[in-house]
């Protein structure tokens, strides 16, 4: 018995050794009874995701922080999942709206809250919420109440709290409100202000907007710092390789003729051609003799009669 248990220990290796190596093409399928997932889903119903950046911050820190802050009725538990992301786990739904609504800081650092959601994956959240504090300068002193501030700020963004100056009334330059904003839309530089009394515009400005992406919609980086986009940038301009390469031009040597008033022979042994082209006169080679006697004796006429006219102009200039 033992003899053939081990020779099918042994078999069943080489068979997961022999599988191994195709297991990039290998996939297989499971189904998860509906009372199994329906049950794994309603532990997580309270739940919520947060974001800090934990680059310079242990999330233990983080945690003991949020815990000073604020006191819960339930139990919480905070689960990192990577990219700056962890998830509060909460059981009961009154801890839940108390976190998701109230504002948290943590070392100097807005913690940005989320509901969870089924099949969350950090690697693909991008995130373009960002907290900004947005003042209203020369806002009308009756119009600092908390309702009309967070409906003013509800205009813009989510509003998240009015700052206690604001709301102690001791500086009255400007009213200071924080919002949760979406940077992928533009932050608007005004507000109508309406009421029964009547309506004005009122100017809205935005201190320290972080940096954001417009290619990739990433808070962190602006685009000029973007190596996504920089690549791609790249990629377009880069000319194509192109092969030079040199033919030379054949070039067609034509020998032409010229006109020979004496009819010189051409020399024996060498051969003369001439490429006939388009619109050109060829006289053949019995009359060219006749033209060029004619053309002789036309000039010797000439330079006779020349001659007989410069000695009659000479004689009469002489007498």
């Amino acid at each position: 018995m033992s003899g053939k248990s081990n020779s099918d220990n042994e078999m069943n290796r080489n068979l997961i050794s022999e599988n191994s190596s195709d297991s990039i093409n290998f996939s297989t399928s499971v189904f998860i009874p509906d009372e199994v997932i329906d049950a794994s889903l309603n532990e997580w119903i309270f739940s919520l995701i947060g974001r800090l950046n934990l680059v310079n911050l242990k999330l233990s820190v983080a945690e003991e922080n949020l815990r000073k802050q604020r006191t819960l009725k339930g139990n919480c538990q905070f689960i990192p999942i990577g990219k700056g992301l962890f998830i509060f786990k909460l059981d009961n739904g009154d801890d839940m709206k108390y976190i998701c609504e109230g504002y948290w800081d943590i070392k100097s650092q807005a913690l940005r809250l989320r509901f969870w959601e089924r099949d969350f994956k950090p690697e693909l959240q991008k995130s373009s919420n960002a907290f900004v504090w947005i003042t209203f300068p020369d806002l009308s002193i009756e119009y600092w109440k908390e309702a009309i501030l967070m409906a003013m700020g509800n205009a813009i963004g989510r509003p998240i709290r009015i700052d206690e100056i604001t709301l102690q009334k001791e500086i009255g330059y400007y009213a200071s409100i924080l919002v949760e904003v979406d940077l992928t839309n533009v932050v608007p530089n005004k507000v109508w202000v309406e009421s029964k009394y009547g309506k004005f515009e009122q100017e809205v400005r935005a201190s320290k907007i972080p940096k954001f992406c417009i290619h990739c919609k990433t808070i962190g980086h602006n685009v000029a710092e973007c190596r996504t986009y920089r690549k791609g940038k790249t990629q377009e301009v880069a000319p194509k390789q192109q092969k030079w390469g040199y033919t030379p031009k054949k070039i067609q040597q034509h020998s032409v003729i010229g006109f020979d008033i004496c009819n010189t022979p051409a020399n024996e042994g060498t051969s003369q051609s001439h490429e006939i082209e388009e619109g050109e006169i060829v006289i053949p080679n019995d009359n060219q003799n006749k033209i060029q006697e004619k053309v002789v004796d036309f000039t010797f006429k000439n330079s006779a009669q020349n001659d007989i006219g410069y000695q009659q102009t000479c004689q009469r200039e002489y007498h």
